[in-house]
């Protein structure tokens, strides 16, 4: 931005600290007067973001799981028949 640049030239590094000090302080009280929400982690909850609907999200992740489950008792399945071959 051209407003970081210009305090990159400044000659004196006083001044672009106290300019930085300015910005973060102006920042600190911009950020008091507007309704800005962090997302921090609940107490003792899991919790997703996302801008799909709950039940599609649920269904998603069933599959998901669902095919993981399949693929694991496949490949144990070809395990145990590789092994269990004509010695």
């Amino acid at each position: 931005s051209g407003r970081l640049e210009t305090m990159n030239c400044l000659p004196s590094g006083r001044r672009i600290r106290s300019t930085w000090v300015r910005a973060r302080d102006e920042l600190a009280e911009a950020r008091a007067r507007t309704h800005v929400h962090l997302i921090r982690r609940p107490e003792g909850r899991q919790f997703i973001v996302s801008n799909r609907p709950e039940a599609d999200l649920v269904r998603h992740y069933r599959w998901q799981a669902g095919l993981g489950f399949a693929a694991f008792f496949v490949g144990l399945g070809l395990l145990a028949v590789m092994f269990s071959g004509p010695a």
